[in-house]
This record gives C-alpha cells, structure tokens and sequence, in this order.
C-alpha cells in the first residue's frame, strides 16, 4: 500500500511539522465565518428589513442544516476524503459570506442559512478527523490543545472587526466579503497539508552512549 502507516507523534514532533501550522491557521481562518455570523447575523438581516423574529428563524434553519451537514460531511469524508470534502467546506462558508454581504431579501437570507450550515456543520467533524489522521491518537488531545490558541485567533477577531466596519460604514457588507476572502485563503492552507513521516526515534543506551 502507498498509504503513510498511522504513528503517533509527540506534541514536540508534531509542533515542529509544516502541517501543523497550516491546519491551525487553516481552521482559525474558517472560524471567522462561524463567530462572526454568531455575532452579527440578526442585526445584519433586520438591516435587510427583516423582523427580529424573521431573523431568529434564519439563525434556525442554519443550525438544522449544520446538524444534517455533520452526518452527510463525515460520510463523504469517508467516502471522498476528508481534506477534499473539508475544501468543499470552506468554499460553502465563503459562498455563505458572499450572498449575506449582499442580501436583500429573504429567499437571499434562506440561501445564505443553508450554504453556511453546510459549511459551518461538515467542518467540525471533519477538522477533527482530519487532525487525529494526521498526528495519530496517542497525543491528540495535547496536540488539539496547543493547536486551541492559534485557531482562536480567527473567533475572537471576526466578530469585533465586523463590528468596527459597522460602525464606521453603517454596513456590514466589506466586513463579510473580507471573511470571505479569508476562508478563501485558508483554502490555500489547507490543500498542501500531508501526513508527515516521522523517523522513529531510537532510543541510545546508556553503555552505547559512553562509547
């Protein structure tokens, strides 16, 4: 088989690997999408002209598409692979973006609903597999935690930019084409990474040592 056989690697091996780094900037970047759309989706939509209650359904049909996308995006992670489906992915959040940057209507909002619950619900599970394929089960736990505050960063500053951009234009339409943008660029992040090979390490005995 071509296959990399599955390994382990320490959280020291694995920090010092390229793909580490690019899934922990990939997904910070995908997660701008998430938090800022927690934030600022019903303000963004009764600025459309929706009602508040209009705008709570929106937040609605999203969250029950991301539920039926985490069964279906880790069934054509199986299927197709996890990386190609996790791209798919990302292009639905940034899609998602695009049409609420330029929404006007409610049928604009309901297509937004469901290209970001795509998005939003395969990239989890996906992200996830993705990482223990990657680095093994033995330390993915301390892994996952030292990946935490580099993915964070794309959460904690989405959501207070877009509301900087609100109130300096009075719209939200640049803040969510610019978080389209950065999916789109996470993408690029996310196409090269590879199953590292690490050379096992071979333990030195003391007697050899002193040779």
């Amino acid at each position: 088989s071509s296959e990399t056989p599955e390994q382990d690697l320490s959280v020291r091996q694995a920090l010092r690997t390229s793909p580490f780094w690019f899934l922990a900037f990939a997904h910070s970047g995908a997660l701008t999408a998430w938090s800022a759309v927690a934030v600022h989706l019903i303000p963004a939509l009764v600025d459309t002209g929706m009602s508040e209650t209009q705008a709570g359904s929106i937040f609605a049909v999203q969250s029950i598409v991301a539920s039926a996308s985490r069964l279906g995006g880790g069934f054509l992670g199986d299927k197709i692979g996890i990386k190609q489906v996790l791209v798919a992915a990302y292009i639905c959040q940034a899609l998602a973006l695009i049409i609420l940057a330029f929404a006007s209507t409610p049928f604009h909002a309901v297509l937004f609903a469901i290209f970001m619950g795509m998005g939003f619900g395969a990239r989890g599970p996906l992200t996830t597999a993705l990482r223990g394929n990657l680095f093994g089960r033995k330390n993915y736990a301390t892994i996952s935690g030292a990946m935490e505050p580099l993915t964070m960063l794309g959460s904690v500053i989405a959501p207070v930019l877009a509301g900087v951009t609100y109130d300096i234009q009075h719209s939200y339409t640049a803040a969510f084409l610019a978080i389209a943008v950065v999916n789109i660029v996470s993408i690029a992040l996310l196409i090269p990474i590879r199953k590292p090979v690490i050379a096992p390490e071979i333990a030195v005995s003391p007697n050899s040592a002193a040779k």
